[in-house]
């Protein structure tokens, strides 16, 4: 997080910068949550000016393994700071996938970036390029079957021809396309963000206009809405929290579209 950058003198201790009396611009803060638990707490914070994050994240590992408990996952945003950590723990510690490591102690970590932060860079690269080559790949929103198909183009245009052909109707086949969405003043908004890839949107692509590139915009969007109500899920009974899940649809699907490079 980001701090206002102040420097005072308390209880004998000059707090808000270094020994060199460097401001520090931001802390990191590293939480650690139980598995099926909504609560969070904070395992260790540091200001951050020249911080070695690889070896504070080792050290916040150790400290909670030595409290008795198992770390299984990772998860951060991915800024350029967390993605180079990443790639340090496993040139370190790397298995044969690049998103598991093995700490000492034979302890395998997966490595996971926050899905709401990911979404998030999908929908500022398509405002930013406004076109994306789609690959080969197809889903049936009821099955959320995977299959191959015609490579297609998704484009910006198709949502803003959209949201003008219906702005002046009073019911509309996409209500939640509108200017904030399409011209987002505030790009940290998730409710912003998720309206561009709601359900409604691909569903009125298709049914208004018949040309391919609004049928490849819809399928991206399709991709998208699946693939956030799948990483998403909230409620412990949700299939994504059992042990065994192979079998699943909502897995399956998130198996087979690893191939989405739109991602990357």
């Amino acid at each position: 997080m980001y701090i206002q950058r102040d420097m005072r003198y308390t209880g004998e201790n000059i707090i808000g910068v270094n020994e060199s009396l460097e401001f520090y611009q931001s802390i990191y803060c590293f939480m650690a949550t139980l598995i099926k638990s909504g609560d969070y707490f904070v395992v260790k914070s540091v200001p951050f000016i020249h911080l070695i994050l690889v070896k504070e994240l080792k050290e916040v590992i150790e400290l909670v393994m030595s409290c008795g408990f198992r770390v299984c996952c990772l998860t951060c945003d991915n800024s350029r700071v967390n993605i180079s950590t990443y790639k340090k723990l496993h040139t370190e510690y790397g298995m044969h996938s690049d998103f598991t490591i093995e700490f000492p102690k034979g302890n395998k970590i997966n490595l996971t970036y926050d899905v709401v932060h990911l979404i998030k860079s999908v929908r500022n690269n398509f405002l930013r390029f406004e076109t994306f080559t789609l690959p080969s790949l197809s889903v049936n929103i009821d099955t959320f079957a995977v299959s191959l198909s015609e490579k297609g183009k998704a484009t910006f245009k198709s949502l803003q021809k959209l949201f003008d052909q219906e702005k002046h109707n009073v019911l509309k086949m996409a209500p939640k396309l509108n200017e904030a969405v399409l011209f987002p003043q505030h790009r940290m908004q998730d409710v912003i963000c998720l309206s561009m890839f709601d359900i409604s949107n691909a569903i009125a692509l298709e049914t208004i206009f018949e040309n391919e590139e609004s049928l490849s915009t819809a399928q991206f969007i399709r991709i998208f809405y699946i693939w956030w109500n799948c990483l998403n899920a909230k409620s412990t009974h949700h299939p994504l929290h059992t042990i065994i899940c192979k079998n699943i649809k909502e897995v399956k699907f998130c198996r087979q579209s690893q191939s989405y490079k739109v991602l990357n």
